[in-house]
């Protein structure tokens, strides 16, 4: 007989960020912080977003700009650890039960993330992790409960302009674990207009421009 193949468990890498997240927090061998530092960045770019697996079909996300904000603090000389918001407005279109449907989705995410330097200077590379949640919605309603969680790798380069002011640069690849049994609303009208979701992953590519200001 035939054994079936198992199915990826992207669940666990997000698991192994927070770890990972946990070890920056104050793992063995942490050298200290140089110092009190907070860190208030707003951030702009665009993202590019992955089909939404339906029952009905697929659901195409186009690519749309994002902007958000991020409140960080250094927890060792190379290290930072993050709070994000980002917001984004996208357009879906898809097949549902009475043919063709075009409607608004918004996302925000809420995430935790770790970034580490891998040089000190003016010109600092950088890569993170991170961990949190995304709400999808669409007009007057949610997928199921709202929030789904999410987990994010990024990387990119901060240029320091002096003490108090960085230029920052970031690449990121997202992933959202979506449950089974959820429905997206896609008409002002509750109930006009209902996709149900199958479980899956929705992936996201988003390029980012940052200005942060650093206490």
């Amino acid at each position: 007989p035939t054994v079936p193949a198992r199915r990826a468990r992207p669940g666990i890498g997000i698991g192994l960020g927070i770890a990972w997240l946990a070890t920056l927090l104050g793992g063995p061998g942490a050298a200290p912080a140089r110092g009190a530092e907070l860190e208030l960045t707003a951030f702009g770019g665009g993202q590019q977003t992955g089909d939404l697996s339906t029952r009905e079909g697929s659901l195409e996300l186009s690519g749309s700009a994002l902007f958000g904000v991020g409140l960080g603090w250094r927890v060792r000389p190379d290290a930072l650890m993050e709070v994000t918001w980002s917001h984004q407005e996208s357009a879906a279109s898809g097949t549902g039960w009475d043919g063709p449907e075009r409607f608004d989705v918004t996302l925000d995410s809420v995430e935790l993330a770790g970034l580490l330097e891998t040089r000190d200077g003016r010109l600092r590379p950088f890569f993170g992790l991170a961990a949190g949640g995304t709400r999808l919605a669409g007009p007057e309603a949610e997928i199921a409960d709202g929030w789904w969680l999410s987990g994010s790798v990024f990387g990119g380069i901060r240029y320091a302009f002096g003490a108090h002011a960085l230029l920052r640069l970031e690449a990121r690849a997202s992933g959202i674990l979506l449950g089974e049994g959820g429905a997206l609303s896609c008409s002002t009208y509750p109930g006009r207009c209902s996709l149900a979701l199958s479980g899956s992953v929705l992936g996201a590519f988003s390029a980012r421009l940052g200005i942060t200001a650093r206490f």
